[in-house]
């Protein structure tokens, strides 16, 4: 997701198109990571494919407190990953953390998570 990552970032505030993602906030961009430097920030991605992904590191501040919506709602539980508990995500370590699992359907949609507290850094987005 960082400087050496961009392609298919939109940054010119354009709805993202499929295996496009954008953010909003306050982010620094490093090689491989974005990094929220204050207040609150949203990656959207759009996607289709079973089950979505996200490799997080919580920083300093744990634990980092996240919401997860797919096409605009907060995800309803029968479509959370395995980490995402009535639409909200915990990040207590660096790791792979599952945001959005369909079943065996999958479709296009926009997964969006907004992160509640900076410091938090995001690498990349994995699919199943």
């Amino acid at each position: 997701m960082g400087f050496l990552r961009r392609e298919r970032l939109v940054t010119s505030g354009r709805p993202i198109e499929l295996n496009e993602w954008a953010y909003e906030g306050k982010w620094r961009t490093e090689g491989e990571r974005v990094v929220l430097t204050e207040g609150r920030g949203k990656i959207r991605f759009r996607f289709s494919a079973n089950k979505v992904n996200l490799v997080i590191h919580p920083g300093e501040i744990k634990p980092v407190k996240a919401i997860v919506r797919v096409d605009g709602q907060v995800v309803p539980q029968e479509k959370a990953g395995k980490d995402v508990k009535a639409g909200s995500l915990e990040i207590v370590e660096p790791r792979l953390y599952e945001l959005i699992n369909l079943g065996p359907k999958g479709e296009e949609h926009t997964v969006e998570i907004e992160f509640l507290t900076p410091g938090v850094a995001a690498y990349a987005f994995t699919f199943g």
